[in-house]
Order: structure tokens, then C-alpha cells, then sequence
């Protein structure tokens, strides 16, 4: 049911929070939503069989806050499958993403939907710091262009999850494709493009990546998951998807050195 519901002025976001054994920094992430200057939100969890104690944190900070909503997938589903249960359960105008591991600066929110509603903006994303596992700084992301179309972002994912915001009035699909595992933010944002909306960048940091053990470092993995995006998501030809895909690599090389 669509409600949008407007708190003194503010209209609702529905903040996006997938989580598989992420126990270690959910208090981090959730309290980052919670400490928000932007007061009117949801913050919609959905816990993908994590064998942790992610549920026994989610749930002791939700009595805590009535914003936040729990949800738990009977089984192992993924990220993409995850995101898109917690959407079809959001209530927002405006629908942002976070990891269970990232976290935001406190006026990330507002920030961003000022500078939405002063440009007209369906789609927003901004810089972000990159962060280790305990938590320092190791660098910034700024991304190269103000403005993103969909050739930008074959070339190169430059948008961060963490930092996304989308106006559904103007966006209706922002559903993550499963078909592009462990690429799926990138393939939504290629699919949101393709028909002509463009990405726009707030060029300042509001969030907090964090890089420690995971899929990103088993670059063969990547290249695997990224060919898939090229050649049987967006159904490049061959020669295409070789193009993109050695600009993909060239860009990602650099992409968080100083």
C-alpha cells in the first residue's frame, strides 16, 4: 500500500538494509539511519538467514525505534533477492540504500533531497569515504562526472549503493535484477538509464564504504560476475561486451587509490 506519509513537512524514506551475518557492524549502520538529521523515515531489514546474532541486534534496536521494520527470508535468498523484499514492503516516496555494514554521515538525508528538490532530480547519488574493518579511513571516492547516462555506467559502475536516493514518483522500477548476481546494484542502476533518466552526483562524502574480506577481492569472481552484466543482462554483443568490460577493469584498477 502506497502511504508517503509527510512528517512536519518531510516526506517518508524507505531506507533499504539487506543483511547476511553482518553482526559485527549492524549497530553501526542502523544507528548511523537513527542519528539522521532527516527525522521522517523506515528503515526496512531483511536478514538473510545470517547464523549470527544479526537478529538478536536488529531486534533489540528495533524496540528501541519503531521505525525500523524486520523481516527474515525463510531461506538463503541474496542481496538482490533481499532488496527487493524490502522494497516491496516500503512505503516511501523516496527510497535510499545501506548496507549492514556501511554507514551514513548524520545529515546525509537531508543533504541529498535538498539537492534533489532543488534540481528536479529522480536519481541521486554522491562521493563516499572508504573505510577498513575497524573502521579508518584508507580513502575517497569522488566520482569523475556530475551528471551519469547510461554509456557512463557501461563504462564504469562510479555510483556507490550506499549513496543512492530515488523520487519514485518519477521512478517506478528500481527492483535489483537477480539474474546479475553479485552485480546487481550496477545492473539497476544500467536499467534505470536505459530509458533515459540520468544519475546525478552531489560531489561531497556523506557515507562511509566499508572494504574488508568479501567478493570484491576475489577478482576472478568479479570479472565473472561483471562479463555475466555485459554479455546476458544487457545483451551486449561480443566485441561490446570485451570493450566495456576492459574499461570496466581499467577504471576499477584505479578506482580507490589515492
Amino acid at each position: 500500500m502506497e502511504t508517503k506519509e509527510k512528517l512536519n513537512g518531510e516526506e517518508l524514506v524507505s531506507v533499504i538494509m539487506p543483511n547476511y551475518n553482518g553482526g559485527k557492524f549492524i549497530k553501526h549502520a542502523v544507528n548511523s539511519v537513527i542519528n539522521q538529521t532527516y527525522k521522517n523515515w523506515e528503515l526496512i531489514f531483511v536478514d538473510d538467514c545470517s547464523t549470527d546474532n544479526s537478529l538478536e541486534i536488529i531486534e533489540e534496536l528495533r524496540q528501541q525505534d519503531k521505525r525500523i521494520k524486520v523481516y527474515k527470508n525463510s531461506e538463503n535468498k541474496g542481496a538482490a533477492t533481499s532488496r527487493n523484499i524490502a522494497l516491496e514492503q516500503a512505503c516511501g516516496r523516496f527510497v535510499a540504500f545501506l548496507d549492514a555494514d556501511d554507514m551514513w554521515y548524520s545529515d546525509k538525508l537531508n543533504q541529498q533531497l535538498a539537492f534533489m528538490r532543488q534540481n528536479d532530480v529522480a536519481f541521486c547519488c554522491t562521493a563516499y569515504e572508504v573505510i577498513d574493518a575497524e573502521g579508518n579511513k584508507t580513502s575517497d571516492y569522488f566520482p569523475k562526472k556530475e551528471i551519469f547516462g547510461y554509456k557512463d555506467i557501461l563504462k564504469h559502475n562510479s555510483i556507490g549503493c550506499l549513496t543512492v536516493i530515488f523520487d519514485l514518483n518519477k521512478i517506478s522500477d528500481v527492483t535489483m535484477p537477480i539474474e546479475a548476481a553479485r552485480r546487481e546494484d550496477h545492473a539497476c542502476w544500467l536499467k534505470i538509464l536505459r530509458t533515459g533518466v540520468k544519475a546525478y552526483c552531489l560531489n561531497k562524502i556523506l557515507s562511509s564504504y566499508r572494504v574488508h574480506q568479501s567478493v570484491s577481492y576475489n577478482k576472478r569472481k568479479m570479472v565473472k560476475y561483471q562479463w555475466n552484466v555485459y554479455k546476458n543482462v544487457e545483451k551486449l554483443g561480443f566485441f561490446k561486451s570485451v570493450k566495456y568490460m576492459l574499461s570496466w577493469m581499467w577504471y576499477g584498477f584505479f578506482k580507490y587509490r589515492k
